[in-house]
């Protein structure tokens, strides 16, 4: 049984369909994108001299949602339709700029953001690797 399925299995489904995962481990399959952001100092525009920041986010075919934690104050996503890949800049960057476009799964711990440089609801720190066809 795949990863996938095992978690829409363990974790179920919400009202509206969508796959529901908890805080903590898990794996998402999907379409691994880049974007750029302002960074410091400013965090308001690369153009008048912030640092560009660049981020990697994987599109699940279909939203998914994930649960409260209260134990470790994360509010409930529903609808989710990307999640932000939290890496080591040196040694991930080179790996998932390779996979850009392409179909991943990515593996790591799931958590909710919580400072200026979040660009998504929830994120995982974690890697991925192309998905099997």
């Amino acid at each position: 049984m795949s990863h996938l399925a095992l978690l829409v299995l363990l974790a179920g489904t919400a009202a509206d369909g969508s796959q529901c995962l908890s805080y903590g481990r898990a794996t998402i399959e999907g379409v691994l994108s880049a974007e750029e952001f302002p960074g410091p100092p400013n965090y308001e525009s690369v153009q008048r001299g912030d640092r560009a920041e660049k981020c990697f986010f994987v599109s699940p075919a279909t939203p998914i949602c994930v649960e409260e934690s209260k134990d470790q104050d994360q509010e409930r996503e529903s609808n989710v339709t990307r999640v932000q890949i939290a890496i080591n800049r040196k040694g991930g960057f080179p790996v998932l700029e390779r996979l850009v476009g392409r179909r991943v799964s990515c593996s790591g711990e799931l958590f909710h953001a919580h400072t200026g440089h979040h660009h998504a609801r929830v994120l995982m720190l974690g890697m991925c690797q192309a998905a099997q066809p």
